[in-house]
């Protein structure tokens, strides 16, 4: 699933918080979900159970630069949910 990081995104997102990170609130707006963790190696959704993604490297370079203070721009990532188990 292709996930778009936007410029409101980034606008609401908040430093140093895996739960509302501009990653993790692009993520529950695709998903239409609430809860959401961006971490360096996994991204978690909680739904009716917890399902961990590996976080693609391009997401974990803009949290990086996010967390970091530095101008990002709005970029677009990957997520495969095939075949997650809870």
């Amino acid at each position: 699933m292709k996930i778009q990081i936007t410029r409101e995104d980034i606008d609401k997102g908040k430093m140093c918080n895996s739960y509302d990170c501009p990653g993790a609130v692009a993520i529950q707006r695709a998903l239409n979900t609430k809860k959401v963790s961006v971490r360096e190696r996994y991204v978690t959704v909680f739904e009716s159970a917890s399902y961990q993604i590996p976080t693609p490297p391009v997401l974990r370079e803009f949290i990086d630069a996010f967390d970091a203070s530095e101008i990002v721009k709005p970029i677009e990532f990957e997520l495969d949910f095939q075949g997650l188990v809870p």
